[in-house]
């Protein structure tokens, strides 16, 4: 019986080692554009994703379970997150942006273009994790510069310039 353990431990350790038939590849008949962002492969992603769905923040917690998909209106989000102190909606043309962020660290960030969902995503300082990306490349970049231009706006009423001596 003493023999046979170590024999069975060393089988089974061994059966997790193999590897699966090689696979041949199909070369792609077009290139694909690089997307906007990569879905991160962070093995920690899945988990975050679960501790997602009881956030007390009520956007992250409704993208995380589903409940707020690309192709939502916009509107009931902001009205919903509307009297929270660290939420800003910018709207700029046809894109409207909600940026929720409680910790200071990146927050979640909702992009709508003809008040639609298009894009959200959630940061902090160590990960970046996508839960969808409608843009295309020339959306995106209109949608930044408009972005842009608000953001120096409020930049400039918050600091005002200092009174002529």
């Amino acid at each position: 019986m003493r023999t046979l353990i170590p024999f069975l431990a060393m089988t089974l350790a061994l059966a997790g080692c193999a590897q699966p038939d090689a696979v041949e590849a199909t070369p792609a008949t077009e290139a694909e554009p690089a997307p906007l962002y990569v879905v991160s492969r962070d093995p920690h992603q899945a988990q975050r994703m679960v501790s997602f769905r009881d956030n007390e923040d009520p956007i992250l917690r409704g993208l995380a379970r589903g409940e707020i998909r690309a192709g939502d209106p916009i509107e009931p989000l902001v009205t919903m997150m509307n009297l929270r102190l660290h939420c800003q909606v910018t709207r700029s043309g046809e894109f409207v942006t909600l940026h929720s962020d409680p910790t200071g660290y990146g927050g979640t960030f909702l992009i709508a273009m003809n008040s639609k969902l298009v894009f959200a995503r959630t940061s902090s300082c160590v990960y970046k994790d996508l839960f969808f990306n409608g843009l295309t490349e020339a959306a995106r970049n209109a949608h930044d510069v408009g972005y842009s231009a608000e953001m120096d706006k409020l930049i400039a009423l918050r600091n005002p310039p200092a009174p002529a001596k």
